[in-house]
């Protein structure tokens, strides 16, 4: 009897530890930005009390049966580790890795379901919602001074979005759907608030290639769907509030094109092809380990030589707004391929499981992320690359956790 008290105290425990953790990643971190290393510390601290109250089974039992993102994610917290003391790299982003690490290694048996998925992205989802309207509306921010990001933060809102559409067709519950409907609602909403052009690119790419991975998703359906609930939100916003801003940021950018096409590359546009010809070149000049974060000498002696823009060089940018070129200056082509290939082949074990609903999900995730990135690094901002991880770990896991139940 005492055997069995003891055991049901320590499943509490890890519980109560567990999703305590899920609730701060998809909703805490988003808000309370710049905590990375306290962050690690009470995850680490977590990690130790559940290793030690569960006499290490929970993480045998991950290490046996769910090991594929822990791969993904040790390969990941390898190289950044060698590259730290090879290149000077980014020390919050090792840091965040490895706390995706600990965080994975103690996800209990049956975490989640798909019910429980669903609620979960629809409680992320709003109250990211709530972050950027509080900045938008209430404290009345330019984009540039709001807590998070606004291009991670709409990249995660992107992710959000996918995945509740993608679980709104797997039910025939009304129940979830609403939670679902609600989640697609509130994330494109933030979206809007956001005006992340590169966001709407990848959203509109997305949907339509639901379609072409698999067909059973009614594509159309769920564009209309967004379409019509976004366009019922910007009808019963206030005058001006979002309106506004939405036909500012449109008019914005066809005066940026306007301006590259008279030789003007000091718009955000034009600033952002600058970069990604500054990283071609630098990346001839030293391809194989790059140049870590030491790299903004090179720049200055590209615009000494005439081959770069002064703009450029007074924006001194700390990332190329492209995360294989930016991954390409600062790791080399060595160090891209040891940070890409563990995903290449996570993505490949997903696409041919893309049937089952999880490993779906999941390879959503990974093309929406892929695109966000073709415009920005969501993956070197440690908010947006631990929900990248920790998303997949928990999909994983539903996936796995399905297989054995049908097992059984």
């Amino acid at each position: 009897m005492k055997e069995v008290n003891k055991k049901n105290l320590t499943s509490r425990l890890h519980n109560v530890i567990f999703y305590s953790l899920v609730i701060w990643f998809y909703t805490g971190q988003f808000f309370f930005v710049g905590n990375n290393k306290e962050l690690a510390t009470v995850t680490a601290i977590c990690f130790f009390i559940v290793a030690l109250v569960s006499r290490l089974e929970v993480i045998k039992n991950n290490l046996k049966e769910y090991p594929e993102p822990l791969y993904l994610i040790f390969f990941a917290a390898l190289s950044l580790t060698v590259f730290r003391y090879t290149s000077d790299s980014s020390s919050t982003l090792l840091r965040t890795v490895f706390i995706c690490l600990f965080f994975t290694l103690i996800i209990p048996r049956n975490a989640f379901s798909k019910r429980s998925i669903s609620i979960l992205l629809a409680i992320s989802s709003l109250f990211l919602f709530g972050v950027s309207f509080y900045a938008f509306a209430y404290l009345n921010l330019p984009r540039a001074s709001w807590k998070m990001n606004p291009i991670p933060l709409s990249t995660i809102c992107v992710s959000l979005l996918i995945m509740s559409t993608v679980l709104f067709f797997s039910f025939r519950q009304r129940l979830y759907r609403c939670i679902n409907i609600i989640s697609v609602i509130a994330a494109a909403m933030s979206i809007s608030i956001s005006q992340t052009r590169g966001a709407w690119v990848a959203l509109l790419i997305c949907i339509p290639l639901m379609m072409v991975f698999d067909r059973r998703w009614k594509t159309l359906l769920s564009l209309t769907i967004l379409t019509a609930l976004t366009g019922l939100f910007l009808t019963f916003s206030k005058p001006n509030l979002l309106t506004q801003q939405i036909e500012s940021r449109i008019e914005q950018t066809q005066a940026e094109i306007q301006r590259i096409s008279n030789n003007d590359y000091g718009s955000s546009i034009g600033l952002r092809l600058s970069m990604w010809k500054s990283s071609f070149i630098l990346v001839k000049e030293k391809p194989l380990w790059g140049y870590g974060n030491n790299y903004h000498q090179s720049l200055r002696d590209l615009f000494n030589k005439d081959m770069i823009s002064e703009s450029l060089i007074s924006l001194n940018p700390n990332h190329f707004h492209n995360q294989t070129l930016d991954s390409l200056v600062r790791y080399g082509i060595i160090g891209t391929i040891m940070l890409l290939l563990p995903i290449i082949i996570y993505t490949y074990r997903r696409f041919n499981e893309r049937k089952e609903t999880y490993s779906f999900i999941s390879l959503m995730l990974i093309l929406t992320f892929f695109i966000c990135s073709l415009t920005d690094v969501p993956l070197s901002h440690p908010e947006s690359l631990s929900f990248f991880l920790i998303s997949l770990s928990l999909l994983y896991h539903c996936s796995i956790d399905k297989k054995i139940s049908n097992n059984v």
